[in-house]
């Protein structure tokens, strides 16, 4: 064989494959590999449960999570359960140490050197009359509502109030004799007014 024909020889089979190559791995159209698939939203009434504390705009939150990430109807409802009981146990909490403080308060006056013991009595009282005489109706109803009425700091200063109120009142002695009724021009001129 010389070289032309082994060029030659090469050359043909170059251009005419003998059988057709396939592939080892069957294709399938698939997106690239990066990309994922989304789902699309569901749809389902999910409503709060009775006597819920969940605040509305968690609860759409968890309607809108459930959606898109395809949570059934029963697992979306599941969750607010869940998150309901948590919300309701943490106000609960907050309702017992709120009330806990509220109750210490009276203790905690009676304990005060300046406004307690002996003079608690006096200082409740006085601060009521402020609270009466400068409060409105609405302002009361709320701190006894709210418990802030029993507050100390409240008291010691509606207390300070009266005392200072209690010492503008005007005292009259008492006289035993009436006194001399003037005539206007003694009032004007003074009491000696006709006499030389």
């Amino acid at each position: 064989m010389t070289i032309e024909n082994s060029n030659a020889a090469i050359l043909d089979a170059i251009e005419t494959p003998e059988a057709e190559v396939k592939p080892v791995v069957p294709v399938v159209d698939e997106k690239p590999s990066g990309e994922v698939e989304k789902p699309e939203p569901q749809t389902f009434e999910l409503k709060l449960p009775e006597g819920s504390l969940l605040p509305t705009e968690h609860f759409e939150k968890v309607k809108s999570w459930a959606q898109e990430n395809k949570i059934s109807q029963e697992d979306a409802e599941k969750a607010l359960e869940r998150d309901g009981s948590t919300w309701k146990a943490f106000h609960e909490s907050q309702a017992v140490t709120v009330k806990n403080k509220v109750d210490s308060w009276p203790t905690e006056l009676k304990q005060d050197k300046d406004f307690g013991g002996d003079k608690f009595n006096e200082t409740v009282s006085l601060a009521s009359r402020v609270l009466d005489h400068f409060g409105d109706a609405s302002f009361k109803k709320e701190l006894n509502e709210s418990g802030l009425g029993n507050h100390p700091g409240l008291l010691k200063w509606a207390a300070r109030v009266g005392r200072a109120m209690k010492s503008d009142e005007l005292v009259v002695g008492k006289s035993t004799t009436m006194p001399e009724r003037l005539s206007t021009s003694q009032v004007l001129y003074g009491s000696n007014e006709g006499k030389k």
